[in-house]
């Protein structure tokens, strides 16, 4: 009886073991939310993350890739991570316009050159002045489009006032600047533009020229207008869920911390704005 006893113990013990051990090592499951399509490099950087970070984490987390606003539609990716629908969200300030009014300086035409110039300067800038509209999530990085241009698809653009009775897509300060130099603006989500230009719904688009592939506008847009000296961009965020944050072991945060995120989404901001230029010719 004794002996049999015994045993059961240790087969309990051993169970509990077992079980703890599975709990332990239980990988933390992370939803990542990005609403450009599938082919784009805003896409594909996302899945390059998720690459590089599952060894560097050690089989600690795992993560769930949505992409094309399968689980989030770019204007409620924000609230969505705050409401822990999706922990890690990339999306652009542009869709909640007025929600982040400090941080949207940084949309108005500030002559930046490139997007390796804005991106650097979104991140200084929220590191040096810390928002306090920000204060609900944990901002990974900030980043940011290369500058816009004037897309056309019935006439070219060649002074402000070829603009006069034109409409083109726009949204938050990007909206206001397409109305100084002459326009009248409209607002409508990205994914949505391609059809609205197809239709005639708009003349014309104020965008970065990587668009040109990553939503096909080039085969809807006739004509390209630069306009460097004015330098706009779309400001972008990629943000994780504070309470996820919270709870995430210090390697995890570590590895988080030390990943080169800005410097790679600069990079690649930068090289979808040369093969978006390519893709125009």
């Amino acid at each position: 009886m004794k002996k049999t006893t015994v045993f059961l113990a240790l087969v309990l013990f051993s169970l509990v073991l077992f079980f703890s051990h599975e709990a332990v090592s239980a990988p933390i499951e992370l939803k990542w939310t990005n609403y450009f399509p599938v082919p784009s490099m805003q896409s594909k950087i996302c899945e390059q993350f998720i690459k590089e970070l599952e060894p560097k984490l050690q089989g600690k987390v795992k993560f769930s890739y949505f992409t094309a606003g399968t689980l989030l539609t770019a204007p409620k990716i924000y609230d969505g991570v705050v409401q822990g629908i999706a922990d890690i969200g990339f999306s652009n300030i542009s869709y909640t316009y007025g929600r982040f009014k400090v941080t949207e300086l940084l949309d108005l035409p500030l002559g930046f050159p490139n997007a390796w110039v804005s991106n650097h300067v979104a991140n200084d800038f929220f590191r040096k002045f810390k928002p306090k509209e920000w204060d609900k999530i944990h901002m990974i990085s900030m980043h940011t489009s290369p500058a816009n241009v004037m897309m056309t698809a019935s006439k070219p653009v060649h002074k402000m006032e070829d603009l006069k009775g034109m409409t083109i897509r726009g949204q938050g300060y990007i909206a206001e600047v397409a109305a100084a130099l002459g326009g009248t603006p409209r607002v409508i989500a990205t994914p949505e533009t391609y059809d609205a230009v197809l239709k005639k719904v708009v003349d014309g688009i104020y965008i970065p020229m990587e668009t040109m592939r990553a939503f096909r506008f080039a085969e809807v847009v006739k004509y390209v207008t630069e306009c460097w000296p004015i330098g706009q961009v779309y400001t972008f965020y990629l943000i994780m869920n504070k309470d996820t944050w919270n709870k995430l072991p210090e390697d995890v945060k570590k590895v988080f911390n030390e990943y080169p995120f800005e410097d790679k989404l600069a990079e690649t901001w930068n090289e979808i704005d040369i093969d978006g230029k390519k893709n125009s010719v």
